[in-house]
């Protein structure tokens, strides 16, 4: 893992979020070829990160019809009483269970991410790496693509815990589809012309 890049105004180091993907159909379908890979991205702290297919929602859009236009959204945050900084992730999916290690996460059910650990979602599987850093008005992400699975079995644990959501982001188009569970669209966002499924 790359060393956490410095803020020269600063000269604070920033967190960076590392984020691994894989789906067995992405050799053939480029499903990861909207995000920019290998290239940490700036944020702002404030903003919270949509994944999805919503090109005009999602800051990081998987190119296939049968994700969530928004699957999930990951905050970064300062924890009440403690030093540091952490992250949340929350499944804004309806139709999709999320995954975090062992945790199951239904809609709009949340958790805070430990420092590594394995997302899944459908065929998706997606491992996160943190890396600390000080600066509190920005951090980083990263991300790569794996041409092998993350995990081979996976054996869910039934917990879950609540709240609410909020959005943000932008990326390119061009969609294809992928083999995970169709889903009949839950989140109400604007419909990009190349999608072939029904709302």
């Amino acid at each position: 893992m790359a060393n956490n890049s410095i803020n020269v105004e600063t000269e604070q180091t920033t967190t960076c979020l590392h984020l691994t993907f894989y789906h067995p159909q992405n050799h053939r379908q480029n499903i990861f070829g909207a995000i920019p890979l290998r290239t940490p991205q700036e944020i702002k702290a404030e903003a919270t990160v949509a994944f999805g297919r919503d090109v005009n929602t999602c800051k990081y859009v998987f190119l296939c019809n049968r994700a969530s236009r928004i699957q999930f959204v990951i905050q970064f945050f300062k924890p009440l009483h403690h030093g540091g900084t952490a992250f949340e992730i929350k499944n804004v999916s309806k139709k999709a269970k999320l995954y975090v290690d062992h945790l199951e996460l239904n809609y709009l059910n949340k958790v805070d991410l430990p420092a590594k650990c394995i997302i899944q979602f459908g065929d998706f599987q997606m491992l996160l790496e943190k890396e600390e850093g000080e600066s509190e008005d920005v951090f980083e992400i990263s991300c790569d693509v794996s041409r092998t699975p993350l995990v081979q079995e996976t054996q869910h644990l039934m917990v879950s815990i609540p709240e609410n959501s909020i959005l943000n982001g932008s990326a390119p188009p061009t969609f294809l589809k992928c083999s995970i569970a169709e889903e009949t669209d839950e989140n109400q966002f604007v419909t990009h012309p190349n999608e072939d499924i029904g709302t």
